[in-house]
C-alpha cells in the first residue's frame, strides 16, 4: 500500500465520520464516539502499515486432519504436495514457511531429552485417558439408570466407548499429551527411529 492509497483510505473515513456526526440525532452517541477512536488508532498505526521491512506471521490452527497441509500446499505451492498429507496425522510438530527465492527446508530433529519428555507426556496421556474414560462410563452408567433404569444390566451391555464417547473423552485430554501421544504411535508403527538418526 502507498502513502496516497493510505491517506486517501483514512480521508474516506473521515468524511463517512463526518456524515456520521452530522446525523448524530438519529445514531447512539457511544457509536460516534468509538469509531473516532477508531480513526484516531487507523491514523497512528497508518506507518506501521506502511513499512515494507515489516514480517506478517500467520498461523494456520485447526483440528488432526482437517486439511490444514492440503490447505497450504493449494495457497502457497499452487497445489504441489510439498508440505506431507497422510491418512494418518503428520504434522503433530511446528512446521515453519517462510519466503525464500531458492526452495529448501530446514529440519530440526528431538534430541534425546526432547524426545523423553515426549514420551513422559505420552504415559501422562494413557493415565488421562484411562481416568477420563472411567469419569465418562461413571457418567454413563448413572444417566443410564436415571433415564431407563437399567441398574446392574449396565457393565454387561456398555463397557465399551463408541466412536463418538472417545472423541468426547479425548477432548478432555490436554492437547500436548494428544499430541506426544501421535507421535510416539507413529515411531511405534516404523523402525526404531533413533536408530536411523545415528
Amino acid at each position: 500500500m502507498s502513502q496516497s492509497t493510505c491517506d486517501n483510505f483514512i480521508q474516506k473515513i473521515e468524511d463517512i465520520f463526518s456524515k456520521i456526526s452530522d446525523a448524530e440525532n438519529f445514531i447512539n452517541p457511544d457509536y460516534i464516539h468509538d469509531f473516532e477512536n477508531k480513526i484516531r488508532r487507523a491514523k497512528k498505526h497508518s506507518q506501521d502499515i506502511l513499512n515494507i521491512n515489516r514480517d506478517l506471521k500467520i498461523g494456520i490452527v485447526g483440528q488432526v486432519k482437517a486439511g490444514k497441509s492440503s490447505f497450504l500446499n493449494a495457497l502457497v505451492f499452487d497445489g504441489q504436495d510439498i508440505l506431507p498429507k497422510a491418512a494418518t496425522p503428520m504434522t503433530a510438530a511446528l512446521t515453519k514457511i517462510s519466503y525464500s527465492d531458492k526452495s529448501s527446508a530446514k529440519v530440526v530433529f528431538y534430541s534425546e531429552s526432547d524426545w523423553q519428555v515426549i514420551e513422559e507426556n505420552s504415559l501422562k496421556y494413557d493415565e488421562e485417558f484411562k481416568r477420563e474414560k472411567a469419569s465418562f462410563l461413571e457418567g454413563k452408567k448413572a444417566r443410564l439408570q436415571q433415564n431407563k433404569g437399567l441398574g446392574g444390566t449396565f457393565n454387561a451391555i456398555n463397557t465399551t466407548l463408541t466412536a463418538t464417547d472417545l472423541q468426547i473423552v479425548e477432548k478432555r485430554i490436554p492437547s500436548q499429551y494428544r499430541s506426544c501421544k501421535e507421535l510416539t504411535d507413529m515411531t511405534k508403527k516404523s523402525a526404531d527411529i533413533f536408530s536411523k538418526l545415528g
